[in-house]
């Protein structure tokens, strides 16, 4: 009787054990996946909030081209002066705009409006450049009408130097994404671009602010140069000649699989979590893609896109797989503690039982 009560309680041991595990097998799975979910939750607030904007610039842009008072100046029928108020209304309703500039076919900045710490300004006719050696110049004179060119998203240049903001004592640099489009008078001849310059710190500067405790944020560009960093001196890389600030050279051993998967979206190498979502700048729309398709070939989306990158330690997942640990021990550790309880009131029973007989 006693051997028989002594393998049952073994089995039951042993059943608990296996139903424990299982039990912890399914509670951590639970917990790291409800680590992961609000990853991915913060990324895709970050994502719709980032790739929202193209459509909307690009609409702007065709927008601005086709004012009256644009119309009127490159027609030889007014002056600079209307376009200057038109641009300066327009700024006061879209603070995310830097610049908003109307540039001539001789690439003269013929009206210039600035929106930057000492407000919103007319840059009067002294203080206008030429930027008919500038990329995004030349490239937009080559687009039809209604086509948007998009630049890459990198710092302003003003009189061929990067621009430097300085306040309270900091330096910092203007990153700006262009948009611009080409205008044509009432005969369709040529007559120049109408450029608006996005300053992208107003999304930027959300991603930076985005870091957690062991979990990082970062953007970076098609060649993995930082675009957004909380450490902004690793930003840009790619304006200062500097290859070392790219984001291989920090995770190399995600290097291969971040730019060849693009629909890879978590990749867990050497206890880090990375999770990623790609955004395509140029394909926001119609107009958008064939201005972008001009300028950089056919499927423009495989040479210019940004990856929103967060790398996460597995610290959190550990964390939880410690709690559930804990959980698991305490209520096998009862259970076995009360089996043995009973074991022992058992075995003492038997004994004064055969004692007395």
């Amino acid at each position: 009787m006693m051997r028989l009560l002594c393998v049952l309680l073994i089995v039951l041991l042993v059943f608990l054990f296996v139903r424990g595990s299982v039990i912890l097998g399914r509670e951590v799975a639970f917990r790291s996946h409800s680590t992961l979910d609000s990853i991915d939750q913060r990324m895709d607030s970050l994502f719709f909030e980032i790739n929202d904007f193209p459509r909307q610039a690009g609409d702007d842009v065709l927008f601005l081209s086709k004012l009256y008072n644009l119309k009127m100046l490159i027609n030889e029928k007014g002056n600079v002066d209307g376009l200057e108020q038109d641009f300066l209304a327009f700024l006061e309703e879209n603070s995310v705009y830097y610049q908003l500039r109307y540039i001539n076919e001789n690439g003269d900045e013929v009206v210039r409006v600035d929106f930057d710490e000492d407000g919103k300004r007319i840059i009067e006719e002294d203080f206008v450049q030429n930027k008919q050696d500038r990329y995004y110049f030349k490239e937009t004179m080559m687009l039809s009408k209604g086509e948007v060119f998009i630049s890459r998203l990198d710092l302003n240049m003003e009189n061929e130097k990067i621009e430097v903001r300085e306040k309270d004592g900091v330096s910092n640099y203007i990153p700006v994404i262009r948009y611009a489009t080409p205008v044509f008078d009432d005969m369709g001849d040529r007559r120049g671009i109408v450029i608006s310059n996005v300053y992208a710190d107003y999304f930027l500067e959300d991603i930076r602010r985005a870091q957690r405790s062991e979990e990082y944020v970062f953007l970076v560009d098609s060649s993995g140069y930082y675009l957004a960093h909380p450490n902004r001196s690793k930003e840009f890389g790619f304006m200062f000649n500097n290859e070392a600030e790219r984001i291989q050279v920090d995770y190399s051993e995600v290097s291969d699989e971040l730019f060849v998967s693009p629909d890879e979206r978590r990749i867990r190498p050497n206890g880090l979590i990375f999770s990623l979502r790609y955004i395509y700048p140029t394909i926001s729309s119609f107009e958008v893609y064939r201005g972008s398709e001009k300028a950089m070939g056919n499927n423009s989306e495989d040479k210019y896109y940004w990856v929103l990158v967060t790398v996460s330690e597995k610290t959190d997942v550990v964390k939880e797989l410690n709690l559930a640990n804990q959980d698991y021990l305490f209520l096998f550790g009862g259970f076995g503690f009360a089996l043995l309880i009973v074991f022992i009131l058992i075995s003492v029973l038997g004994r004064n039982y055969h004692d007395k007989n």
